[in-house]
């Protein structure tokens, strides 16, 4: 049986990978607390407790305001924390599955980005991503970077929990309307890593992939949506209103810092989801799973 310590475990998808089942893999999570990649002696002391054939790597600086001001710890986990893991995991023939994100791109191409598109980073956040990519690219030709976007869920802190906390509050509210995305559920993304790793361990597949809802949407359409679905499950009765604004005007709203983000980080996921034999999902279906559970 394949043995898959994930890093990281606390977080969106770590949560979302340990709930998954599956007969062949035996997930063993760490929390930042169990193993901070950014301590290369800690790393070495885990993976020989635990002995796994693979890491799929959630760890990660995401406070994406924050970065533009905490710079070298962005970079000392998003780079330096992915360089510890793919030098532990190479000496000890560990295979490494690491996520990124569409924050890598600078949002403006017209259509959802390939593999392929040229990476160009527009805040600190995606810049400390790209350059933990590199780092691995060139460190470790053999391992798996997964790019996903707008993760939502029940679990942790996300755009959808927020959205409904304030519905459920009663909260008039304004959302950035010129900004497009791929939301992806943590659970669907989850299963798709599931699939993925055996064929991974097999070297069937390698390099990157990007792992997203199949179609596009903006903050505010999927605001509306969390809205619709959540009067058709009778979680909220009251018309709250939500307004469309520009993130010019958002900026202009916030009294601390605000990273400027692309316009289009939409993500074209046909390469991931041909790999593991899955349809793809529209970014309402990607919402509807975070009623489902």
């Amino acid at each position: 049986m394949l043995r898959v310590l994930i890093t990281g475990a606390e977080g969106q998808l770590g949560q979302a990978l340990m709930a998954q089942a599956p007969s062949n893999i035996e997930f063993v999570g760490c929390s930042q607390a169990e193993l901070d990649i950014t301590d290369i002696s800690q790393i070495e002391r885990i993976f020989l407790l635990k002995k796994p054939h693979i890491i799929i790597n959630c760890a990660a600086y995401t406070a994406v305001d924050k970065a533009e001001d905490n710079i070298e710890q962005a970079y000392l986990v998003n780079e330096q924390g992915v360089k510890n893991l793919a030098r532990v995991c190479k000496r000890k023939n560990i295979k490494l599955v690491h996520l990124s994100t569409d924050y890598v791109f600078s949002g403006k191409s017209k259509s959802a980005y390939k593999e392929s598109d040229l990476t160009e980073p527009i805040n600190i956040y995606g810049g400390s991503k790209l350059a933990g990519e590199n780092a691995l690219s060139i460190l470790n030709k053999n391992a798996l970077i997964i790019r996903s976007s707008w993760l939502i869920s029940t679990y942790g802190h996300n755009f959808f929990k927020t959205i409904l906390s304030a519905l459920e509050s009663n909260k008039d509210l304004q959302v950035v309307s010129d900004q497009v995305g791929t939301p992806t559920n943590a659970n669907v993304l989850a299963n798709w890593i599931t699939l993925a790793l055996p064929l991974f361990w097999h070297g069937k597949i390698h390099g990157v992939y990007h792992a997203a809802a199949a179609t596009a949407c903006s903050w505010y359409e999927l605001a509306v949506e969390i809205q619709r679905l959540a009067k058709e499950k009778g979680l909220i009765s009251t018309a709250t209103t939500i307004s469309a604004i520009s993130s010019e005007q958002f900026a202009a709203k916030q009294s601390g810092l605000v990273a400027p983000r692309p316009s289009n980080s939409s993500l074209y996921p046909d390469k991931f989801l041909k790999a593991v034999s899955e349809p793809s999902v529209s970014w309402q279906a990607m919402v509807k799973e975070c009623f489902n559970l």
